[in-house]
Order: structure tokens, then sequence, then C-alpha cells
């Protein structure tokens, strides 16, 4: 079976090189180390979006055309 792919370049070498040490020091490959932190990442991303949206609809439910400009 055929996993997707998705090719990861870098802007900053240092980064590479960062992921590259810490998946050494816990022994765990780079692809499942950064796998990992953008699946977390996008969970805070997420999240975050979610509360804007929250407080808009708020905002919007609250919303009277009457007194409201």
């Amino acid at each position: 079976m055929t996993r997707p792919a998705f090719p990861l370049r870098f802007k900053d070498p240092a980064t590479k090189e960062m992921l590259r040490l810490v998946s050494d020091q816990l022994g765990v490959p780079m692809n499942d180390l950064a796998e990992g932190a953008i699946r977390h990442e996008l969970v805070l991303l997420g999240a975050h979006l979610e509360h804007q949206l929250t407080e808009i609809v708020t905002a919007l439910k609250s919303y009277n055309p009457q007194t409201d400009l």
C-alpha cells in the first residue's frame, strides 16, 4: 500500500538540523517526528480558529440592525 508523500523543503537549514538532532536523540525517524509536530501544530491552530469563529458567531447573533451600525 502506497502512503501519501509530501516533499518537505526547509527554508532554514537550521530547522532541518534541529529535526535531525532531536530525531537522533529520541531514536525516532525524522518523518515520524515531523509528522507528529505538524499534527500537533495543526490541532492547536484548528482550536484557535474554532475559538475565533465562535466569537464571530456570538457577535453576529447579538447584532441588532436597529442599534448597531
